[in-house]
């Protein structure tokens, strides 16, 4: 039987076994396949935030301004009242800061990504917390990200999934021939990231919008970093910070060759 009518944002566990969507975990190297190198972006913001450890240390020491910037925002957002938004604000600021709005990209916070795909329930308006998008077409976000207070026991992976779909889905109505995404994803629960390709095929979309189950699994893939102290201290310690920051960075190179696919796919479907 079919899961009950629900928002995409109330999906949990079980609509992901329902539709056969498993996971299945990758070392770094594995995930990213290529080592990135590192290099610190030009930008005062990250060489004071890989320096300083603390935004109390940083005006001690009379760091400049968007190191200091920086730093609070991470505080707010590590703070033990902090709520979501507080986390949104410190991913948005961070990202921006390692350049991941490069060309006409740009991140855009609560950015409503479009309809969800099913005949079973009336249309459902699903927004994100974080998306980043370009200037092709479809107007179809290039990165998702589910972002979470520290002290959250949401899970977010069926969120992540349900979102993608629709991705999946607008990017359709502009690409009919499209059988398949793998859609970059972060998982942000206070400064600690997971990150993810989530896969969405025409055949997973087709059994969601009928409200079935489908014939085959779909796997997604996760990623977990590996820290050199607690993880549930995310950021907060400099060398944490640093190992996150790679990620990051590698992760950007992902986003990128996914815009390239997304770009080239209506490129050949316009002419």
């Amino acid at each position: 039987m079919a899961p009950p009518t629900k928002r995409p944002s109330k999906w949990s566990v079980k609509d992901l076994r329902f539709f056969r969507i498993r996971f299945d975990e990758q070392s770094r190297q594995k995930f990213f396949q290529a080592g990135q190198q590192f290099h610190t972006p030009d930008r005062p913001s990250i060489a004071g935030f890989l320096i300083h450890d603390s935004f109390e240390t940083a005006v001690q020491v009379g760091a400049d301004d968007d190191t200091r910037r920086l730093l609070r925002i991470m505080s707010n957002a590590v703070d033990p009242g902090a709520l979501a938004p507080d986390v949104i604000v410190f991913t948005q600021y961070i990202l921006r800061s390692l350049g991941y709005e490069l060309g006409p990209s740009y991140l855009q916070s609560y950015y409503v990504l479009g309809d969800f795909p099913t005949s079973c329930m009336t249309a459902k308006v699903v927004s994100t917390n974080l998306s980043l998008l370009g200037f092709h077409p479809s107007r179809a976000a290039s990165f998702v990200a589910e972002i979470k207070q520290g002290s959250s026991t949401i899970d977010s992976e069926p969120q992540m999934v349900a979102k993608a779909i629709v991705v999946f889905h607008i990017l359709q109505k502009s690409n009919n021939s499209l059988q398949e995404i793998v859609l970059p994803c972060i998982s942000m629960r206070g400064t600690f990231p997971t990150f993810y390709k989530i896969r969405v095929t025409r055949t997973l979309v087709d059994a969601v919008r009928a409200g079935r189950k489908p014939r085959e699994d779909t796997e997604c893939i996760r990623y977990v970093p590996e820290l050199p102290g607690p993880r549930d201290q995310g950021m907060i310690p400099l060398p944490n910070r640093l190992h996150l920051l790679k990620d990051l960075l590698a992760f950007w190179a992902i986003i990128r060759d996914f815009e390239a696919q997304v770009e080239e796919g209506e490129r050949v479907q316009g002419e």
